[in-house]
């Protein structure tokens, strides 16, 4: 095995792994991880900014309270496909935020193994984008006709909510 699961844990590897939490910390992108049953164990600050949940708050909540109700099969799917260490493709999707507003993200899902290469849980990485869809709509509509137009939001027939 090699990789961060595989250091013993001496002075010099626990400055590398302080440095990983650090990058993880400091991403602005949403980080956090979660149990097999859905609970959230740890949840970075670029998360809070993008879902405005403090870790306080949602740290042993479920992650579904993230997630549109018509999401629940598909969050069954790629749960029951990280438990057994297959992996998800990224996919793009809405979010629900503290405050009731829906953000789209891309969504990356992985296993989270231990030094054993036993899964143990999971992380979600989601990136915001929100401003970079507003942009693509309003030039996609810019190109089109009189007359034409595009989904509305929330509909979910955006071509983009398909995996990447």
């Amino acid at each position: 095995m090699t990789g961060i699961a595989n250091w013993k844990l001496n002075e010099g590897s626990q400055g590398q792994l302080a440095m990983l939490a650090a990058i993880v910390e400091s991403s602005d992108d949403a980080i956090y991880g979660w149990t097999f049953d859905g609970t959230v164990n740890s949840w970075n600050a670029g998360a809070a900014k993008l879902f405005g949940y403090r870790a306080e708050e949602i740290v042993g909540r479920p992650f579904r309270v993230l997630m549109p109700p018509d999401q629940s099969a598909e969050a069954d799917h790629r749960l029951g496909k990280v438990r057994v260490g297959e992996p998800v493709e990224p996919f793009q999707c809405e979010r629900i935020r503290k405050d009731g507003s829906v953000v789209e993200v891309s969504v990356t899902v992985s296993a989270v193994r231990n030094p054993n290469g036993d899964v143990v849980g999971g992380a979600t990485i989601a990136r915001d984008m929100t401003g970079w869809r507003q942009a693509d709509r309003a030039l996609r509509s810019s190109e089109r006709g009189p007359g034409e137009s595009l989904p509305r939001p929330g509909t979910r027939s955006w071509p983009w909510t398909r995996p990447v």
